[in-house]
């Protein structure tokens, strides 16, 4: 039987000693008021996401918008206007990840916004955005655990908006509605009688049809058919364009996604549909009218191929249109949802043409203006007497440099090369001058062990990279497992020693016993901790002195459980030799597969965090740069109220009156870990966090340090 849970919450302000919510446990509240009240740091960690602290360039000088968002993966995508300036912004959900905001500036440029109200909302698999209910704000669809459809209402407003918990979607009669899995929903007025319908693909090739029969104020969904329009897609599977028929025994059909565009200007709605099998967007065209639609029964797909480029990309397509750059015509982004599109995750088509005739041009790789080198990026600082930048791993083996210049007194990385190596995947790259000849080499893991390696070395030579031969070619094999090494002194020896996390989750060691101009590793046990540290898996380090002592610390990515939606990095200070954790380094909750990197720039401190998306995070050291004595928590006059929703397994956060600084909210366990980090964007406002993934126990809560309170969870 599954056991219920329960929220149980104090809410406290002890410098005001305001009380809100419920007082559950008067005898707690005095032991923890106390305790709130004289360790800051408990709830205080040093490091800020920003989005774009340092530029960052394209291949051709192009300047990045969203430098560090984190990558695209997987990537389900929505427009919908939401900031009332009548063009269509850009929603984004990364597989396993939170919804993600780009705002349009009016000319299909995207910048991302982090908005605690968007991205704190309980998304699962897919997502849809549409006013359901007619009230001048959209309502958001998204997928239960078990596939049915739920519904979060909108009860703010569009400047405003705040969800509802969810809940389940139903017919008249009661029985709940589901979608397939790796299918996305979508709504659309089909019969023009002003209220969405409600579509979804099945992998035979066909659509299920729900009508609404209710109004555009209540919606109410009846089935009418598992064959739309008797439509039946069979894919070839190829990307080229097809002159003739395809015959059925050679096509297939699989997990679809669908969108309902006038392609053709004639005021009824076609269809855009992306299959499984194909690179292609397909197109059925309504010859109809705007209130009883006509499709063709098609037995093989016709490429949507007008005038310009084929709109199409790696595969398993989703496309959203609509006019995303002013010009009153629809203009396509397709996102592939395949994981071997980790390269080419998102592209942008521009209609040059008009309505009636569209010409369609390929816009770009990277509509969101971010870097991303595929999945599982793995990022490393290089400064040598030659060259100075960030080497970047991806899973398909290749590494992405990113030359570092200084101009106008900012620090500039440009994307200058991506190599490939050969039979090698999952890399990840250490950087350090081995033999003292003022030239880095290269330690790169790999992800298989197919050639009886797991560690590779390589070098720059003129401005491409040689692999050279060493010692370690065949004698690490860490269970046929991936590798993140990282290089550094640890014994004071002056040369550099060969610390290595693996894919079990273990630490290895290799001693360097030779000297600074010539090494020779030797296996090692590595020091205390990490002797016996046993992380889950897909453990990554690297060194760093973040307390600034003179010394290196040990910063650790690694993977928890794929039920969640995050993984952690831990701290480990360097305390005289000895390692250990410390309570003002929390454990942070960051993005999956976590690989970090601690680089000392112009702009500051930065802590840059590769993950599976194959993007780079960027984490302002706020301890480096800020005048404020350690991390003091600045005054506010404003209000923050927690209250908890047991039923919905939930918490609402009110806030009110918050000056711009102070607006940070961030809730940890007693350990000091780290579970949520939002910004709070807006003044005055209201959002709901679920607390699903959390075990039981006691969770600390804070607005910059000053405003705090606690919730106890019980399962």
């Amino acid at each position: 039987m599954r056991m219920q849970s329960n929220i149980r919450m104090l809410s406290i302000d002890c410098k005001r000693g305001d009380r809100f919510g419920i007082l559950s446990f008067f005898p707690m509240f005095v032991m923890l008021c106390t305790l709130l009240a004289s360790t800051t740091n408990l709830l205080a960690q040093p490091f800020r996401h920003e989005i774009g602290p340092i530029t960052v360039q394209g291949p051709s000088g192009e300047p990045m918008l969203n430098p560090f968002s984190g990558g695209l993966d997987l990537t389900r995508i929505g427009l919908v206007d939401v900031d009332g300036d009548s063009d269509l912004d850009l929603f984004a959900l990364n597989i396993s990840e939170r919804l993600r905001l780009y705002v349009n500036d009016g000319s299909a440029a995207f910048r991302r916004i982090e908005s605690p109200v968007w991205e704190s909302l309980p998304v699962r698999s897919w997502f849809r955005l549409v006013d359901i209910d007619d009230d001048g704000d959209v309502d958001l669809y998204t997928s239960g655990e078990r596939s049915e459809l739920m519904v979060l209402r909108n009860t703010g407003s569009s400047s405003a908006p705040l969800f509802s918990s969810p809940d389940t979607v139903r017919q008249s009669n009661s029985s709940v509605i589901f979608s397939e899995q790796l299918t996305v929903p979508t709504f659309a007025d089909i019969d023009n009688d002003e209220d969405f319908d409600l579509f979804s693909g099945n992998v035979d090739g066909t659509i299920t049809y729900y009508e609404n029969v209710g109004s555009k104020k209540e919606p109410d969904f009846l089935f009418r058919s598992r064959k739309f329009e008797g439509l039946l897609v069979i894919s070839p599977a190829r990307a080229e364009r097809e002159e003739k028929d395809v015959s059925t025994s050679s096509a297939r059909h699989g997990a679809s996604v669908l969108d309902f565009v006038d392609l053709d200007g004639d005021l009824d709605l076609d269809i855009l549909f992306g299959d499984f099998f194909t690179t292609k967007m397909l197109h059925f065209e309504n010859r109809g009218t705007p209130r009883v639609p006509d499709f063709d029964t098609l037995w093989v797909d016709s490429a949507f191929a007008p005038s310009g480029d084929i709109v199409e990309s790696v595969g398993f397509n989703q496309a959203v249109s609509g006019d995303l750059d002013g010009d009153t015509d629809f203009d396509v982004l397709v996102s592939s949802l395949l994981a071997s599109a980790s390269n080419r995750p998102m592209e942008l088509f521009i209609n040059q043409g008009d309505r009636r005739n569209p010409v369609m041009r390929r816009a770009g790789t990277n509509p969101t203006s971010e870097i991303d080198v595929g999945r599982f990026s793995s990022p490393v600082y290089l400064k040598d007497n030659e060259r100075e930048g960030l080497l970047v791993g991806s899973e398909d083996g290749s590494i992405s440099w990113y030359t570092m210049r200084e101009k106008d007194n900012r620090t500039v990385l440009q994307l200058t090369r991506r190599y490939i190596l050969d039979g090698v995947t999952l890399s990840s790259p250490a950087v350090g001058d081995l033999d003292g000849d003022k030239k880095a080499e290269i330690v790169v893991g790999k992800g298989d062990v197919l050639d009886g390696t797991t560690l590779r070395l390589y070098q720059f030579d003129g401005n491409e990279l040689a692999r050279l031969s060493w010692q370690l070619d065949t004698t690490f094999n860490i269970a046929r497992s991936s590798a993140s090494p990282t290089l550094a002194d640890l014994d004071n020896d002056k040369d550099l020693d060969l610390f290595v996390g693996a894919r079990n989750g273990r630490f290895y060691l290799f001693e360097n016993i030779g000297s600074p101009t010539s090494y020779v590793f030797e296996v090692a046990t590595p020091p205390a901790p990490f002797d016996t540290l046993d992380l889950g898996a897909d453990a990554a380090p690297c060194f760093a002195d973040i307390d600034n002592d003179g010394d290196l610390d040990v910063i650790v990515g690694s993977r928890q459980s794929e039920s969640l939606d995050y993984d952690t990095l831990r701290f480990w200070v360097n305390d005289q030799g000895s390692f250990r954790e410390d309570i003002a380094w929390p454990a942070m909750a960051v993005a999956r597969n976590p690989v970090p990197l601690y680089v000392k720039v112009r702009e500051g401190n930065f802590l840059l965090v590769g993950n599976r998306p194959g993007g780079l995070i960027a984490f302002r050291d706020s301890t480096q740069s800020s005048s404020v004595a350690g991390n003091q928590a600045r005054s506010s006059n404003g209000r923050v109220q927690v209250i908890a929703e047991t039923k919905q397994h939930q918490i609402v956060v009110k806030w009110d009156s918050l000056p711009a600084e102070s607006r940070e909210f961030v809730l940890v366990d007693i350990g000091g870990s780290e579970h949520h980090r939002l910004y709070l964007d807006q003044a005055t406002g209201s959002l709901r966090l679920s607390l699903q993934g959390l075990s039981s126990g006691l969770y600390l809560w804070s607005v910059e340090g000053l405003h705090r309170g606690f919730i106890v969870v019980v399962r």
